[in-house]
């Protein structure tokens, strides 16, 4: 028997409440989310393109994506 595929609608609900989650972010966090996962830059390269400390980029990071995953398990 073959495995049942994932409905497109899943998908383009996912995509959405990721997307609506990204937007609600401010732009010091975006920017981080984008250079480090985006354009795979390192904690440090992200912090030198931010002109921020290490551990600012950091901070804004888990910040970030404590925030996305808040408003996406919200959304389940």
């Amino acid at each position: 028997t073959r495995s049942p595929r994932p409905d497109f609608r899943d998908a383009i609900h996912a995509r959405d409440a990721l997307d609506g989650a990204f937007e609600g972010l401010s732009a010091d966090h975006r920017a981080a989310v984008v250079l480090h996962y985006g354009a795979e830059l390192s904690i440090r390269e992200t912090a030198d393109a931010m002109g921020v400390a290490v551990g600012t980029a950091k901070s804004r990071l888990n910040a970030a994506l404590g925030r996305m995953r808040a408003v996406m398990e919200g959304d389940r």
